[in-house]
């Protein structure tokens, strides 16, 4: 603080929620805060945004490790103050504003064709917030991208829906080993019907909740994009249908924690936690080379990609 008496630099903010699963456990949330970070998910992914402290009640403990975490979802609109004042580096929420969820001018906009098209539009949110960019659907080429185009496909979906590159990576990583991404693609192996580009398994009644959750939102389960939304969906922690499964919440927490998406069989490792807890293949051991290997493609392209799109993008607030 520069100024005597604090108060006199306050400045607010209203944001909303990207992801609240902190890295560091905390309990800080992560937030794209409006008129500082644009819309626009290339010029500032998700990932690059700030993590803001949270205010809690007088009836919590306060201590560090003592009290409750906050509960604050993605998507929810919050209000706040900058700590640090003018310089609007260190966010805190004071609370959430009550929202409809109605689309926003700008989305009014991009839904009319006047509009930005890397804006999202109403008909691009998905199930708990998620959100597919008309730009990746536009890159997918009904369904005629190559390879190279999916990996990169696949990583922006990742980081634009909260999580890190390096859990992106990992999860892209296993995706092509079990399905090349090809979204109708069924397993190969005898007596086995898994299907889709995380190869759902029937028997173990996983592909029955994709899609239930595809019905529930009048969409194809075939789509990739239906299918990388259920991923989204079951790693935040979410329930089909009310039956209780389909929850990967603490993978999800797990993955943000990773540091490397190569290395081994080693917890910090977001292809092996990804493989190991979601996947589950026969032998993993032995396939996680070859799903490290293309996890390091996909981050490299995703990178250069990003690179070459919005080359100031490390410009951005942080």
């Amino acid at each position: 603080m520069t100024q005597g008496f604090y108060g006199d630099e306050t400045r607010w903010f209203i944001g909303r929620v990207v992801n609240n699963t902190d890295p560091d456990q905390r309990g800080r949330i992560q937030i794209r805060i409006y008129g500082i970070h644009t819309e626009n998910k290339i010029d500032i992914p998700n990932y690059a945004l700030p993590w803001a402290e949270t205010l809690l009640p007088v009836t919590e403990g306060g201590a560090s490790g003592i009290g409750r975490i906050p509960q604050l979802l993605p998507s929810a609109l919050v209000f706040g103050i900058f700590l640090d004042g003018k310089t609007s580096q260190q966010p805190l929420i004071l609370g959430s504003m009550s929202t409809n969820e109605a689309p926003s001018s700008v989305q009014r906009l991009a839904a009319s064709g006047r509009g930005d098209a890397a804006f999202f539009t109403p008909e691009a949110l998905g199930q708990n917030g998620t959100v597919v960019s008309p730009t990746l659907r536009s890159n997918f080429q009904d369904g005629n991208a190559t390879i190279d185009q999916r990996r990169v496909i696949c990583m922006n979906f990742f980081t634009e829906n909260g999580l890190s590159p390096i859990a992106a990576a990992g999860i892209t990583g296993n995706l092509e080993a079990e399905s090349n991404f090809n979204p109708g693609v069924v397993s190969e192996f005898a007596n086995e019907s898994s299907q889709g580009i995380a190869q759902w398994n029937p028997d173990a009644g996983r592909l029955q909740k994709l899609k239930r959750f595809a019905t529930r939102q009048n969409k194809d389960f075939l789509d990739i994009f239906t299918q990388l939304e259920y991923i989204i969906h079951e790693l935040r922690g979410k329930s089909v249908n009310n039956d209780g499964g389909g929850s990967f919440a603490t993978l999800n927490t797990k993955l943000s924690n990773c540091t490397t998406f190569e290395g081994g069989v080693n917890d910090f490792n977001s292809t092996w936690l990804f493989v190991k807890i979601y996947e589950v293949p026969a032998d993993m051991k032995q396939k996680l080379p070859k799903r490290e290997q293309f996890a390091r493609k996909a981050f490299e392209q995703w990178s250069t990609a990003v690179s070459n799109a919005a080359p100031d993008r490390a410009s951005g607030p942080r």
